[in-house]
């Protein structure tokens, strides 16, 4: 439904009016109906599903024989974090931002703010490593600084519950004048999280999730929930741009709904437990329990090249 008022983007926090939007086409599928016809479905992979009269589209996460948990209202797999293939969220992309207001800042004055990134020249060991934090804001509280949380691009005008996600993914475009040190840091809750980069004369995309744990004492003192990350670089010209923080899925149980499944419990030989990638909004297994084999209409298969509405 389209929204009665202006609306917050969730990526910078702009306003969106909404009088005016045309409806844009969804993206276009093709089911495979003849994809399980030799061979079982697949943990990761995408489905159509049959819900009574409905076609929903969800991801296979666990299968016959694999059992289902739920910690702390988080789902676990054969006692395992419930990982899927499934793509990265974006949390937050500095390439768009609104009137060039940055969720990238810094209390250094060698930084200068680009159109598209940052640019930073360190001209000696005697200076303090530059330092630029990423710090996130909530669009629909005014941008207030906020802890990161499971949301999705599509959830503008739903209201929902969020959880908090500290497995972050950090992406960008580093140009390099003269050879360099970049120090990332990330905070989590299960402690900091801490990678180095040497880096040459030259063009780099970077990408780090972060999987070495770090010295506490040596962590920058800006880090914390609200400002997960911190970019340090030691010396040299640096320009960083396309500044990209995404996240994993985080798959969890509604506190305050009753799971329709005893936890843990075990999948028999034709059930699937199902979720859609849009957690907080999606109806799934975690409402409707373990789905029969009988229930899956085909495989999910992206083709743009079929016409619309076949």
């Amino acid at each position: 439904m389209r929204p009665r008022s202006e609306v917050r983007c969730w990526n910078c926090g702009g306003r969106v009016p909404t009088h005016d939007l045309t409806p844009q086409p969804g993206e276009l599928i093709s089911i495979d109906t003849s994809a399980y016809q030799d061979s079982p479905p697949t943990v990761n992979e995408i489905v159509a599903i049959r819900d009574q009269d409905v076609v929903r589209i969800k991801r296979i996460v666990a299968g016959p024989g694999q059992t289902i948990s739920v910690i702390e209202g988080l789902l676990f797999r054969d006692d395992s974090s419930m990982t899927t293939t499934a793509p990265w969220l974006t949390v937050h992309d500095d390439s768009h931002r609104w009137g060039n207001d940055s969720w990238w800042q810094s209390s250094s004055p060698i930084w200068s703010k680009t159109e598209a990134g940052f640019s930073v020249a360190v001209k000696g060991s005697q200076d303090q490593p530059a330092t630029l934090i990423y710090g996130h804001r909530s669009p629909y509280h005014g941008l207030r600084p906020d802890v990161v949380g499971d949301d999705h691009a599509g959830n503008l005008t739903e209201s929902r519950q969020l959880r908090q996600v500290d497995k972050l993914r950090l992406e960008a475009d580093i140009q390099v004048l003269k050879p360099t040190t970049i120090e990332l840091w990330n905070w989590t809750r299960s402690g900091i999280k801490h990678e180095q980069r040497i880096l040459s004369p030259g063009i780099h995309a970077l990408n780090t999730a972060w999987k070495k744990a770090s010295i506490q004492e040596a962590a920058p003192a800006e880090l914390d929930a609200e400002h997960p990350i911190v970019i340090h670089v030691e010396i040299g010209t640096v320009k960083i741009t396309n500044l990209l923080v995404t996240r994993p899925p985080l798959y969890w149980v509604d506190d305050g709904h009753h799971s329709p499944i005893p936890s843990p419990t075990k999948l028999g030989e034709e059930e699937f437990f199902v979720i859609g990638d849009n957690v907080p909004l999606s109806i799934d297994s975690r409402h409707t329990g373990p789905l029969k084999r009988s229930a899956i209409i085909g495989k999910v298969v992206h083709d743009t090249s079929l016409p619309a509405g076949n």
